[in-house]
């Protein structure tokens, strides 16, 4: 089977980096949160932040699975080990 697509499409990419930038605000509040203490307005709040935007992560991972498997991608280009690596990611 044979692409003739040169890019990833929008949406592809949209989702690509909304999730990325999730992923590092997660890892920033993540960090944030540990610096809390028991008497900080942030304490029980923070974590339903942290779990609600987890929550989003994975439904965005769900939905660019299906996306991928249902439009073409550009070929993957490279050295064997290269294209085995990139293909075995989403």
């Amino acid at each position: 089977m044979t692409s003739n697509v040169n890019n990833y499409n929008l949406i592809s990419r949209i989702v690509h980096w909304i999730t990325a930038l999730a992923v590092v605000g997660m890892f920033a509040l993540g960090l944030w949160m540990m610096e809390l203490t028991y008497y900080s307005e942030w304490y029980k709040t923070a974590p339903y932040w942290h779990k609600s935007v987890g929550i989003i992560i994975a439904a965005l991972t769900v939905f660019r699975v299906i996306w991928k498997l249902a439009t073409k991608a550009p070929k993957t280009e490279g050295k064997p080990y290269e294209v085995v690596a990139a293909k075995s990611g989403i």
